[in-house]
């Protein structure tokens, strides 16, 4: 119940953008710089300066499909807030260094999310970061990982 109320709560906000006229669409891949690998496209830096930024999971380029990696993705300073597509499985553990996020929704879909990579998100004074999660409480706590560098290790 948790989920679909969270999951709920997030879609009426997005789609009627608290109160703004302002439509959100999922980002064209020609706002990104990227690179093609195999079957993947590498994001690498969202180039546009859309306060709402929805990252696909899949992108199609000439007819070819690849899968979103975010390994290397940085979201810069532009987005407010950031919503990652069903299917995207992680992210790079700097993604938000420098950001100005203050709303990100994470997939059910997650397979990990590094403790400290929450920790590069900054409100600012007097404002709180909202963080969504479409999956229950028990997998959000199983998809935390502690980061450790090699040094550590």
């Amino acid at each position: 119940m948790k989920k679909l109320m969270i999951t709920g709560l997030l879609c009426v906000a997005l789609l009627t953008g608290c109160g703004n006229s302002e439509t959100y669409e999922a980002a064209d891949i020609s706002d990104f710089d990227y690179v093609i690998s195999d079957d993947s496209i590498i994001l690498e830096s969202y180039e546009d300066s859309n306060k709402y930024l929805e990252i696909l999971s899949t992108y199609e380029i000439d007819g070819e499909k690849y899968k979103t990696n975010l390994d290397e993705f940085q979201v810069g300073g532009g987005p407010k807030t950031l919503v990652l597509s069903e299917g995207i499985t992680s992210v790079n553990n700097s993604i938000f260094n420098g950001s100005d996020i203050q709303s990100v929704f994470f997939p059910s879909s997650m397979e990990y999310l590094y403790d400290d990579t929450l920790s590069y998100l900054h409100p600012d004074d007097g404002e709180k970061i909202h963080v969504y999660y479409a999956g229950t409480s028990e997998e959000w706590y199983l998809l935390m990982k502690d980061y450790e560098t090699e040094r550590q290790s």
